[in-house]
């Protein structure tokens, strides 16, 4: 576990964005999230995980450990550190992943959202739908959401009420 600081945060924020190649703004970035994640007292945090074939990997897998109260006790977190909106392509495949891995709570990090309109469930937002209907929860977060973190408390928060949305509007937690 380490501690949180803010003024870390933004470092490394800068840092991922200005990487030299979109591998490594991918590294720096997950290096980010998994530096604020494991921030809160009890989090384990695993970074990039590959299946036994080598053909899906993810990018954070959460063992909450009393750290997200109201959160399932395992979730996993992709992370897009993309100067676009995040595509539906690279959200169903997120979501493929969490559903064959029974994960109640699928958290995208994406700087700049997702395509699409929440309100209208269109392009990637549309996808929310389906997962949830099978018990998958999703909710995003995005570069502002990082910006406004002073503690872990607040991404607790933050996690804990867009889960709570995403379960009661059947679709997704923004």
């Amino acid at each position: 576990m380490s501690s949180f600081s803010t003024a870390s945060v933004r470092k490394r924020l800068d840092t991922a964005k200005a990487g030299a190649t979109s591998e490594e703004r991918g590294r720096l970035f997950e290096d980010l999230l998994k530096y604020i994640f494991e921030s809160a007292p009890g989090a384990l945090v695993v970074a990039n995980q590959r299946n036994y074939f080598r053909t899906e990997q993810v990018d954070l897998a959460v063992s909450n450990g009393g750290a997200y109260p109201g959160l399932p006790d395992e979730f996993l977190v992709e992370c897009k550190n993309y100067q676009e909106p995040v595509d539906s392509k690279s959200v169903g495949y997120f979501l493929f992943i969490s559903l064959m891995r029974d994960a109640k709570l699928a958290v995208v990090v994406a700087l700049n959202g997702l395509t699409g309109n929440k309100e209208e469930s269109t392009y990637a937002h549309s996808l929310a739908l389906s997962a949830s209907a099978k018990g998958c929860r999703l909710v995003v977060l995005t570069e502002a959401d990082i910006l406004s973190l002073t503690s872990p408390d607040e991404l607790a928060e933050i996690l804990r009420e867009r889960w709570l949305a995403a379960w009661a509007n059947g679709g997704i937690g923004i």
